[in-house]
Parts: structure tokens; C-alpha cells; sequence
């Protein structure tokens, strides 16, 4: 239930910078997912400010805020493990959506 960005994902992070500051016509959608466990509205909600939170960090490592969007899923994309069952570690993750514009 955290919107805490942890230091294994902080080298994640500056590649994700650099490349975003290198190619400027390149726009990022940061993506929030969360597991199927509690509440729906709780966690559309915590996969909102998840996806904000590492869209602030970008901007903080220089990215262009104009570059970026941030949108929560919520439990709407979870992964399904090789059981068939849901995988919610998996399914609590951050996903980086990019589209370039060619010029």
C-alpha cells in the first residue's frame, strides 16, 4: 500500500531519464497496476498516486514534465501466473507506455 519508490528502482528510473531527455519527441505515459487484493476503489486509487509519484521523480531528474502523463489501472491489468491463478507480486508494478512522434 505504498507509494514508495525503492532504491533497486532508482537506477530504473535515471535510464528511464536519460532516454526520455535524449530523444524529446518521445512522450511517456507512467502506468500504475495493483493487485486484486482489498478494495477496487483503494486501489485504482493507490495505482494513481503510484504512477504520479514516479512521474514527479522523472521531472526531478530533469525529465520535461511536458513529456509525461501519469494514469492508475488499478486491478484492471493483473498477470496470471503459470497456475492460472493471479500473480499479485507481479501484478503491483509501475509500466512506462512511450510513443514517439517522428519528425
Amino acid at each position: 500500500g505504498s507509494t514508495d519508490i525503492s532504491s533497486e528502482s532508482q537506477a530504473t528510473l535515471q535510464q528511464v531519464a536519460g532516454i526520455a531527455k535524449r530523444y524529446r519527441g518521445m512522450s511517456v505515459e507512467v502506468q500504475g497496476h495493483t493487485d486484486d487484493e482489498g478494495d477496487p476503489g483503494r486501489n485504482l486509487t493507490l495505482s494513481e498516486q503510484r504512477a504520479s509519484s514516479v512521474r514527479q521523480s522523472l521531472i526531478a531528474l530533469g525529465v520535461p514534465a511536458g513529456q509525461l502523463t501519469s494514469k492508475g489501472y488499478g486491478l484492471t491489468q493483473l498477470i496470471i501466473g503459470s497456475s492460472g491463478a493471479v500473480d499479485p507480486v507481479k501484478s503491483r508494478r509501475v509500466v512506462f507506455g512511450v510513443t514517439v512522434v517522428a519528425t
